[in-house]
């Protein structure tokens, strides 16, 4: 990625994390109780809203994470995630998605051999 893609795919990351910190002061929400109401830590929910997704483990933590954020904060939550998965994801899901034969498609050992070669 280069560089300005780079600063394009944190500036888009760092709003998303400030709207959903404005949709919590709205709702005059602390962040302990947006935790105590979705089950998700402190300190998680305070890393999103610095954008710093990169810091949660897992594509699945943070786009269910997000997605309960922003369902408690009455906030549609499918513009952000498309946002998040072109930004923190895209590499790998096109190249996971490449060979689509049907051979290949349901073939577990296909699909490792795939992951692997899109992280190398």
């Amino acid at each position: 990625m280069a560089d300005t893609e780079q600063i394009e795919a944190t500036i888009a990351l760092v709003t998303i994390g400030q709207r959903l910190q404005t949709a919590r002061k709205r709702h005059k929400m602390s962040v302990a109780k947006l935790s105590a109401r979705t089950a998700i830590s402190v300190r998680f929910i305070e890393y999103i809203e610095a954008g710093e997704f990169g810091r949660i483990p897992g594509r699945t933590y943070v786009l269910g994470f997000t997605r309960s954020i922003c369902r408690e904060l009455d906030l549609d939550p499918e513009e952000l995630l498309q946002v998040i998965k072109s930004q923190m994801y895209e590499g790998i899901g096109a190249s996971l998605e490449k060979d689509t034969t049907p051979e290949n498609r349901g073939n577990p050992a296909a699909r490792a051999v795939r992951f692997i070669k899109s992280i190398f």
